[in-house]
């Protein structure tokens, strides 16, 4: 009886030590996942953040009036110095926006131009070309 007491004591010990090593493993995970809880939840926020500032940029975007440009001579500088800075040197804008900028900142001969091209993204550095070739060209001509 006493041997077999001693197997039961020790097995209660074990049973013991596996309950305590049971519920430690449990805290323990239990505090790993809410750590990683709060940083899945930071990382989360910050990529929400960016995407945020990046629509309101856009937003902001929307209510620039460009001055328009008739494709007189005198408009020629200011036009193509003001449109590279705001829209066509802008890599945060797509080209979709920056080709509807660019045709809504045209009129009459500067607007002819580009009459035959669509308006589409894939178009924007044609049109941008076409439009800064011909009146460099011109005011060389000109002067």
């Amino acid at each position: 009886m006493a041997c077999i007491d001693k197997q039961l004591s020790v097995s209660n010990r074990i049973a013991s030590c596996f309950k305590n090593f049971k519920k430690t493993g449990q805290s323990k995970m239990t505090d790993h996942l809410t750590n990683v809880t709060i940083e899945m939840a930071t990382v989360t926020g910050e990529m929400n953040l960016r995407a945020s500032e990046s629509l309101n940029l856009r937003d902001k975007l929307h209510i620039i009036t460009l001055l328009a440009f008739s494709g007189e001579i005198h408009e020629c500088l200011r036009f193509r110095d003001t449109f590279t800075e705001m829209i066509a040197s802008n890599a945060n804008l797509a080209l979709v926006y920056k080709v509807h900028y660019l045709n809504q900142a045209l009129s009459k001969e500067a607007s002819k131009l580009l009459e035959e091209i669509p308006a589409s993204g894939d178009n924007f550095a044609d049109s941008w070309k076409l439009i800064k070739d011909h009146y460099d060209n011109t005011r060389l001509i000109d002067h």
